[in-house]
């Protein structure tokens, strides 16, 4: 994209404010945003909401990575952990509260929405399966390691598939949300 995703404007706040505030507004308790050492500015942008961040000191490194920097700042006693991408900013609060009641009916499954037949974001995990992270190279590791548990859950949120990897999926992500 040519500059740092989480801070585009999408609507009238940085990518990674409006994820944050969806994420709050689904009345999950506990936030940990994960910054790079250049995050300075991404910090910036999140002061005064209710999250905790910490810092990949791993320059360049995986998602994996940064998972495992943000566990170290999660509650211990979590029984589930979402692995929320800021590029994904139109993620709505009701489906991230969809997939936290399921997973309290289900909390041994991973959760993945499903929009119109195809995969999204966010997975949400058992955390005693994050546990085995430390021992695998991926997320995608991780699940393979746990197929059985995968559970695909059907969602009407086009958010959870809607991404901001080009100048392309940006401009279709600001249409979507147009006031």
């Amino acid at each position: 994209m040519g500059t740092v995703k989480q801070l585009l404007p999408v609507h009238d706040r940085p990518a990674v404010v409006r994820c944050v505030e969806n994420i709050r507004g689904s009345k999950i308790a506990d936030v940990v945003v994960v910054v790079s050492p250049a995050g300075s500015e991404i910090i910036e942008a999140l002061s005064g909401l209710p999250v905790a961040i910490t810092v990949n000191a791993l320059l360049g490194s995986d998602m994996a990575a940064s998972v495992r920097t943000g566990l170290n700042a999660v509650d211990p006693f979590s029984t589930g952990i979402f692995i929320c991408l800021c590029d994904y900013p139109l993620v709505t609060s009701a489906t991230l509260s969809a997939m936290g009641i399921l997973h309290n009916d289900v909390p041994d499954q991973i959760i993945i929405p499903m929009f119109q037949g195809r995969k999204g974001h966010p997975t949400l995990f058992p955390h005693f399966v994050l546990a085995d992270l430390e021992g695998v190279a991926t997320l995608r590791d991780i699940l393979s390691l746990h197929k059985e548990r995968i559970l695909f859950f059907d969602v009407a949120d086009e958010g959870t598939v809607l991404d901001m990897d080009t100048p392309e999926d940006y401009q279709k992500i600001l249409e979507r949300c147009r006031p």
